[in-house]
């Protein structure tokens, strides 16, 4: 039994009071819920907790609640889901005090034979467009187990009482970060960083780059040490800070090049430089003051040419314009003339349009890479549509302060 080192029982009652009302009821129907924006279906109304274990019943309702109430689940379809672990859990003989008495490893074990048992285990499959614009299709495990997962992370969080930059798992949000708004994943997690000295490190590069950089690209920064954590595994797995030398990361150079592409080798090794000076810097690691990665080693990819949307699928797209919603259809066609992000686009004031002496229309945005705002002219077209959806959100049941908002008034994910 590998119980998690922040596990105990007065915690764990803690965070079973923290459910209250709807929530803390062992019967939530869906229709009734608290959270609002759900899209409950007939056929999944009902959420029913009924493990034989009151305390790990507690803790997947905490689950549920967080993820329910955070707007990461917004439809009912992963309550089949939460039905079956239930239905695995309450299958074995004995239970543990908590789901944090096993680890994530052991769990999965379990609920991978169960399920097998069951003829119920399939890998699902993500398609994506890769780099050169191919379909890309990779592996993934059971949606089950995803599920499971997700549970183990948010309790390990939940349980974990350090101070939240010495966390595994950052909550951005809580530590007054700057997050796009229009997307659900505001966390910036460290376990993808094998070891505990490189992670530690990491974390104190981290809460340097979060007020400079947006979230994005202290992602981006965390992933490209974890590569480099990946790479210490494989070649040297008892390596400590001591033995980062100029020749182990030439080393690392070549591991690159087999491992991943240019483009994402360039950005793997200027952040593992600028983690490794900056680490000397502030004592964060013993490494020495040298360069121990030059200019001409970083590598250098081919600089790609624009790939422009074919004319043909632009038109194909604009002749069924009028088959969408006036927002949808708006967002389209700003899109098409400003070329900005749709997380900028979402996020756009009701007042973002603005009008000089010559009686040129601005659209004014908040550039979400850059922390900035910026003002592009628009065509008295564009001009129409804004001011078109203004008056559409200042008439609506809902105040808002965003030109293209949700039902409640926020941010569209």
């Amino acid at each position: 039994m590998s119980t998690h080192p922040g596990w105990k029982r007065t915690t764990q009652v803690k965070l079973i009071a923290e459910l209250q009302g709807f929530w803390a009821e062992d019967l939530w129907d869906m229709h009734h819920s608290p959270a609002g924006t759900l899209s409950p279906n007939a056929s999944q109304r009902r959420l029913r907790f009924d493990c034989k274990s009151a305390a790990i019943n507690g803790e997947l309702k905490y689950v549920c609640w967080k993820k329910f109430s955070g707007g990461e689940w917004r439809s009912t379809q992963e309550l089949t889901k939460v039905h079956l672990m239930i239905r695995w859990l309450n299958s074995l003989n004995d239970l543990p005090a908590s789901l944090m008495c096993l680890s994530f490893p052991a769990w999965q074990a379990l609920y991978r034979k169960y399920l097998m048992g069951l003829g119920m285990y399939k890998r699902a499959t993500t398609n994506r467009m890769n780099g050169n614009q191919q379909p890309s299709i990779t592996l993934r495990d059971s949606g089950y187990i995803s599920l499971l997962r997700q549970a183990s992370i948010m309790l390990a969080q939940a349980y974990d009482m350090r101070p939240a930059h010495e966390k595994d798992i950052w909550d951005l949000k809580l530590m007054g970060a700057t997050t796009n708004l229009s997307r659900t994943n505001v966390r910036l997690g460290f376990l993808i960083v094998r070891q505990e000295w490189l992670r530690d490190a990491a974390k104190l590069y981290l809460k340097y780059c979060l007020p400079l950089y947006s979230a994005s690209t202290c992602r981006t920064r965390v992933q490209s040490l974890a590569c480099f954590s990946d790479f210490l595994a494989e070649v040297k797995p008892q390596a400590r800070a001591k033995h980062i030398t100029r020749r182990l990361l030439l080393d690392y150079l070549n591991y690159l090049q087999k491992r991943v592409r240019p483009g994402c080798a360039k950005n793997n090794v200027l952040n593992l430089r600028n983690f490794l000076e900056m680490s000397h810097r502030e004592g964060w690691l013993p490494v020495g003051p040298e360069r121990l990665i030059y200019d001409e080693e970083v590598p250098q990819p081919p600089k790609p040419q624009p790939r422009y949307l074919p004319s043909s699928v632009l038109d194909q797209l604009n002749r069924h314009l009028d088959d969408l919603k006036a927002p949808w259809r708006h967002m389209i066609l700003i899109l098409q003339e400003c070329g900005m992000r749709i997380s900028e686009l979402l996020e756009l004031p009701v007042d973002c349009l603005t009008q000089d002496a010559r009686g040129v229309h601005y659209l004014r945005y908040l550039q979400g890479k850059v922390r900035r705002e910026n003002a592009i002219p628009v065509s008295p077209v564009i001009a129409g549509l804004v001011q078109e959806q203004q008056a559409a959100v200042r008439g609506g049941r809902v105040e808002s302060e965003l030109l293209f908002p949700n039902r409640k008034g926020g941010v569209l994910k």
